[in-house]
């Protein structure tokens, strides 16, 4: 498990209790991330299993405009604010201390 997910987050995704997804423009990142740590085929088992747990929010135009319109100062934040806004999403959840307005795993 990596660190950007909390295990028991994770479990209760797993397990039904709530939905969760990902911008996919995280999809990209956490496939980048893993592919250069330990090879492209560890990278495409990661995010496969990652798809059968976690859903995808689209990152597309509207998205990307909503977020150049944020007052976010921070444009990765913004288009996933985006992205989960027309996913229609509940919460954000992140371990980025220094995001604003969402809850921290």
């Amino acid at each position: 498990m990596c660190c950007w997910v909390d295990r028991r987050l994770w479990a209760v995704i797993e397990n039904g209790q709530a939905e969760g997804m990902l911008s996919a423009h995280a999809i990209a990142t956490i496939h980048y991330l893993i592919q250069k740590e330990v090879g492209k085929a560890k990278a495409k088992r990661s995010i496969k299993a990652i798809l059968r747990v976690f859903r995808v929010a689209a990152v597309h135009e509207q998205a990307i405009a909503q977020a150049l319109d944020s007052s976010n100062p921070d444009f990765e934040d913004a288009v996933t604010s985006a992205a989960a806004k027309f996913a229609i999403c509940d919460e954000i959840v992140t371990c980025d201390p220094k995001s604003e307005g969402v809850a921290q795993c």
